[in-house]
């Protein structure tokens, strides 16, 4: 058979399988937080509690794709990067491997949720793919438009991600421009920290989306738990004595050791709406005089977060959600009634939970944090004791995935494996270049040294 001819059977095949996953997890698993962004997508953004770009973008999705826009998006962008990627490696067998990514239990178990972790995965997986791809090729602007775009779209998406676009950037700049590895890294710092002074508040005026104050929920649970741990604190703390009591019966703190905010949604609202100023203040001088407490009580929810999340290896629908039609129950500021009621979501349903929970019983460690960055620092190590023989540093994509991953240590909100997601799909992505590469040494991006 005709090399064209191979390859266009397998694009139209692969195409028609990305078609048939879209109706079948059409419009998405989606949570509160997802509801929130659809709101905001539909009726104009409020806040940056949740980031206004994935709304922003969301309400160009709807209409000529309906509320299931951002899955199709989302969808496109990994189907797209594995596609790429076994493009780029044409030739070799193993390539088809790549193909197989999106129906890997641990990218598929939160592959059809509509989460700004999921994004964040996506947009620099088929970033990286294209600036690999550029780099054999070495032509097209509007590849390289294509680049930048998917990077700072992920950087926008979620408030964490410079902790692993400070190696991403670096790799990307090196794959077009072909930078050394020093200058590249300093030119991204300098680009993410103009990005932090700078970016969110000039599209927070664009959207006219006000602070959320999102960072509230971080300064409680600090502020609570250097308390509750004996912790000296101003006079003027805004937390009363009987306050902290009650804390220590919230059931939510008690078993997660965070979530103090959650235990007092009414006081954490107060907190942000009225005194968010004071509330940093005390927050900083808690910090700085129990710096020990703190230290201790970040890095243990930081572990435990590594050791054994409490949420499950996959997700679905958020329960106290009625589908269809979607909305919020019990929450006055979000019971807007969805007109879109799902496809064939239940069918979806079932595939997940059977998929993933069956291979939950035999490979339980696949969900498991901790395996995932012990894999990272091996292929960091690998890909550093190769760094003569290839052109490309490779080793920055690995270690991009254990610094987002190190990102959480001061940020650590729930213990949740969907916050590793990025660090993992591009650990596998690491896995099989290292396969590929291996098999074939020297005839992959190894004619030039940078």
């Amino acid at each position: 058979m005709k090399r064209n001819n191979l390859l266009y059977i397998e694009l139209t095949l692969y195409t028609l399988l990305f078609i048939f996953i879209c109706y079948i997890f059409s419009p998405g698993f989606m949570t509160k937080d997802s509801i929130v962004q659809l709101y905001q997508a539909e009726l104009g953004i409020i806040d940056d509690w949740h980031p206004p770009v994935m709304s922003w973008l969301w309400s160009y999705l709807i209409p000529p794709l309906g509320v299931g826009g951002m899955l199709y998006f989302q969808l496109f962008l990994l189907f797209s990067s594995s596609y790429l990627m076994h493009r780029i490696f044409e030739g070799n067998k193993l390539s088809y491997l790549f193909l197989c990514v999106p129906f890997l239990p641990w990218i598929f178990n939160f592959e059809f949720v509509i989460w700004k972790d999921v994004a964040l995965a996506y947009t620099w997986f088929l970033s990286v793919a294209l600036a690999l791809f550029y780099s054999i090729k070495k032509e097209g602007k509007l590849i390289v438009f294509l680049i930048f775009s998917l990077f700072f779209y992920g950087i926008l998406v979620r408030s964490n991600s410079p902790a692993g676009a400070i190696f991403v950037l670096p790799f990307l700049l090196i794959c077009i421009f072909k930078l050394n590895a020093k200058k590249s890294i300093i030119i991204s710092s300098i680009i993410i920290a103009l990005y932090f002074s700078y970016i969110p508040k000039l599209l927070n005026d664009f959207w006219g989306a006000k602070n959320g104050h999102g960072f509230s929920y971080t300064m409680i649970d600090d502020i609570v738990a250097i308390r509750m741990a004996g912790g000296q604190v101003p006079d003027s703390s805004l937390f009363s004595h009987k306050e902290i009591n009650k804390y220590k019966k919230c059931n939510i703190l008690n078993l997660n050791n965070v979530g103090a905010g959650i235990c007092d949604l009414k006081k954490m609202k107060s907190l942000m709406e009225n005194d968010y100023i004071k509330l940093t203040e005390e927050w900083k001088h808690t910090v700085k005089n129990n710096f020990k407490i703190y230290f201790k009580y970040r890095a243990s929810l930081f572990i435990k977060s590594l050791r054994d999340p409490k949420t499950a290896p996959y997700y679905y629908y958020e329960k106290s959600l009625y589908q269809p039609p979607y909305y919020i129950a019990d929450e006055e500021s979000f019971n807007h009634v969805r007109v879109t009621k799902r496809i064939n979501g239940e069918y979806g349903q079932l595939l997940v939970e059977s998929y993933i929970t069956s291979t939950e019983k035999v490979f339980s460690f696949i969900f498991k944090p901790f395996f995932w960055v012990i894999l990272s620092f091996l292929q960091l190590i690998y890909f550093t004791t190769k760094k003569r023989v290839y052109r490309l540093p490779f080793w920055m994509l690995p270690l991009s995935s254990i610094s987002y991953i190190c990102g959480y240590i001061p940020f650590t909100q729930a213990h949740d494996f969907r916050y590793f997601y990025y660090s993992i799909v591009m650990t596998t992505l690491c896995s099989l270049l290292i396969l590929l590469l291996t098999i074939k040494p020297g005839v992959y991006f190894s004619e030039e040294r940078i």
